[in-house]
């Protein structure tokens, strides 16, 4: 509590629930080029392209898979395949790359395989 607060009690009341919005989460996106706001619908329309400075948007693997193929013919495999450290990569700590990863994303590993068609 600093001196104001406690010398004018009111200005440390927190107003009610009036000044939230009632803008759903993920209806609006920025832009991080050209820091624009963009309306998600019309961003996944344009297929995450930024329509005001063409800026490609960061998307997920999954997310891309189902943009670029045919809808339904992607079979994945080798999902749960564990990966190893061929390179034998030595960090200043000590960590294990997929559990942090697994962490992050719910997935032991970043790459996405399967088969598909495209305009098939």
């Amino acid at each position: 509590m600093n001196w104001l607060t406690r010398l004018i009690p009111s200005i440390g009341e927190k107003e009610p629930s009036a000044s939230k919005s009632k803008v759903p989460d993920g209806l609006w996106n920025n832009c991080p080029a050209c820091e624009s706001i963009l309306y998600q619908p019309e961003l996944e329309k344009s297929l995450f392209v930024c329509p005001k400075c063409g800026h490609h948007l960061r998307i997920g693997a999954r997310k891309r898979i189902s943009i670029f193929l045919d809808q339904d013919s992607f079979n994945e495999i080798s999902s749960d395949e564990e990966t190893n450290n061929v390179l034998n990569f030595k960090d200043t700590k000590s960590y294990d790359p997929t559990d942090m990863f697994f962490y992050k994303w719910g997935r032991a590993h970043a790459r996405v395989n399967g088969l598909s068609y495209a305009n098939g």
